[in-house]
Protein backbone atom coordinates (compact mmCIF):
# COMPACT_ATOMS: atom_id res chain seq x y z
CA UNK A 1 0.00 0.00 0.00
CA UNK A 2 1.12 3.55 -0.13
CA UNK A 3 1.74 3.94 3.52
CA UNK A 4 4.50 1.45 3.47
CA UNK A 5 5.87 3.26 -0.22
CA UNK A 6 6.08 6.49 1.99
CA UNK A 7 7.88 4.48 4.52
CA UNK A 8 10.28 2.64 2.04
CA UNK A 9 11.19 5.91 0.46
CA UNK A 10 11.79 7.59 3.77
CA UNK A 11 14.21 4.98 4.67
CA UNK A 12 15.71 5.45 1.33
CA UNK A 13 16.40 8.67 1.27
CA UNK A 14 17.92 8.54 5.00
CA UNK A 15 20.25 6.61 3.61
CA UNK A 16 21.12 8.43 0.49
CA UNK A 17 19.85 6.54 -2.16
CA UNK A 18 17.12 6.94 -4.68
CA UNK A 19 15.97 3.80 -5.68
CA UNK A 20 13.22 3.12 -8.04
CA UNK A 21 9.86 2.42 -6.43
CA UNK A 22 6.06 1.78 -7.44
CA UNK A 23 3.19 1.69 -5.40
CA UNK A 24 -0.16 0.17 -6.34
CA UNK A 25 -3.11 2.35 -5.97
CA UNK A 26 -2.80 6.02 -6.32
CA UNK A 27 -3.38 8.51 -3.67
CA UNK A 28 -4.16 12.46 -3.31
CA UNK A 29 -1.44 14.15 -2.63
CA UNK A 30 1.31 11.82 -3.76
CA UNK A 31 2.29 14.06 -6.63
CA UNK A 32 3.29 16.24 -4.39
CA UNK A 33 6.22 14.68 -2.50
CA UNK A 34 9.50 16.22 -2.96
CA UNK A 35 9.95 13.20 -5.56
CA UNK A 36 6.84 12.23 -6.45
CA UNK A 37 5.37 8.80 -5.88
CA UNK A 38 5.12 6.36 -9.60
CA UNK A 39 1.66 4.77 -9.03
CA UNK A 40 0.14 1.82 -10.76
CA UNK A 41 -3.74 2.88 -10.51
CA UNK A 42 -7.17 1.82 -11.08
CA UNK A 43 -10.87 2.73 -11.41
CA UNK A 44 -12.04 2.72 -7.25
CA UNK A 45 -15.50 3.16 -8.62
CA UNK A 46 -15.29 0.45 -10.79
CA UNK A 47 -13.98 -1.89 -8.23
CA UNK A 48 -16.58 -0.96 -5.85
CA UNK A 49 -19.13 -1.40 -8.31
CA UNK A 50 -18.04 -4.84 -9.22
CA UNK A 51 -17.74 -6.08 -5.31
CA UNK A 52 -21.16 -5.06 -4.83
CA UNK A 53 -22.51 -6.61 -7.40
CA UNK A 54 -21.13 -10.26 -5.95
CA UNK A 55 -22.56 -9.29 -2.85
CA UNK A 56 -25.79 -8.31 -3.86
CA UNK A 57 -25.94 -11.82 -5.74
CA UNK A 58 -24.81 -13.68 -2.86
CA UNK A 59 -27.43 -12.22 -0.35
CA UNK A 60 -30.05 -12.79 -2.88
CA UNK A 61 -28.16 -16.70 -2.87
CA UNK A 62 -27.42 -17.06 -6.58
CA UNK A 63 -25.09 -19.87 -6.88
CA UNK A 64 -22.20 -19.28 -8.80
CA UNK A 65 -18.43 -20.10 -10.09
CA UNK A 66 -15.82 -18.42 -8.71
CA UNK A 67 -14.42 -16.07 -11.84
CA UNK A 68 -11.36 -13.82 -12.60
CA UNK A 69 -12.08 -10.41 -13.56
CA UNK A 70 -9.36 -7.95 -14.89
CA UNK A 71 -9.69 -4.51 -14.16
CA UNK A 72 -7.54 -2.20 -16.40
CA UNK A 73 -5.04 -0.24 -14.52
CA UNK A 74 -2.78 2.94 -15.67
CA UNK A 75 0.94 3.48 -14.96
CA UNK A 76 1.78 7.12 -13.74
CA UNK A 77 5.33 7.85 -13.74
CA UNK A 78 6.39 10.23 -11.75
CA UNK A 79 9.30 10.83 -9.67
CA UNK A 80 10.54 7.68 -8.06
CA UNK A 81 10.95 6.46 -11.38
CA UNK A 82 13.55 8.81 -12.78
CA UNK A 83 17.18 8.77 -13.18
CA UNK A 84 17.18 12.63 -11.21
CA UNK A 85 20.27 11.84 -8.39
CA UNK A 86 19.58 12.95 -5.02
CA UNK A 87 20.98 16.55 -4.30
CA UNK A 88 22.08 15.95 -0.33
CA UNK A 89 22.78 20.05 -0.17
CA UNK A 90 19.52 20.95 -1.62
CA UNK A 91 16.75 22.71 -0.39
CA UNK A 92 14.22 20.35 -1.71
CA UNK A 93 16.44 17.12 -0.75
CA UNK A 94 13.48 14.35 -0.67
CA UNK A 95 14.12 13.36 3.12
CA UNK A 96 13.18 17.26 4.16
CA UNK A 97 9.59 17.95 5.34
CA UNK A 98 8.25 14.18 5.28
CA UNK A 99 7.00 13.53 8.73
Amino acid sequence: NNRSGVGALRTLWAHGRAEPLVCFDDFHLSDLMPRPLTVISYDNYALGALGAELLFRRIRGEDFEPETVVLPTQLSRRGTTTDRPLDPGSASQPNEGIQ
